[in-house]
């Protein structure tokens, strides 16, 4: 069935969350960064800068700034 203008005015019912770390665990990191890898194949392109994903992969470090 094609998506109306109708559909777009209703919101969707959800039932995500947002939640936030000051660092993440290794396994949390590294999921994180096979999401954003699968993201960057199937779009062609990176939406995560090379900062971003070394922070991601190194966590939490002495000096950095705790906000993006």
């Amino acid at each position: 069935m094609p998506m109306t203008s109708d559909d777009t005015a209703r919101p969707a019912p959800s039932s995500r969350s947002i939640e936030t770390y000051s660092a993440l665990s290794p396994d949390q990191g590294a999921a994180v960064l096979a999401l954003i890898a699968e993201a960057a194949r199937v779009d062609g392109q990176q939406a995560v800068s090379e900062q971003g994903r070394l922070r991601i992969r190194g966590g939490e470090r002495a000096g950095s700034p705790t906000c993006c």
